[in-house]
């Protein structure tokens, strides 16, 4: 049980974080494309 706990957890992180480097990418996106138009 407890290992399961720990892999499952440590596969939340991974998605966290996958969540939080697609946030970023996605604003550095943003910034640019602003920064084009004006």
């Amino acid at each position: 049980m407890a290992i399961n706990l720990l892999e499952s957890y440590e596969q939340w992180l991974k998605e966290e974080r996958a969540k939080e480097e697609n946030k970023m990418k996605t604003l550095s996106v943003d910034r640019v494309f602003l920064m084009r138009i004006k």
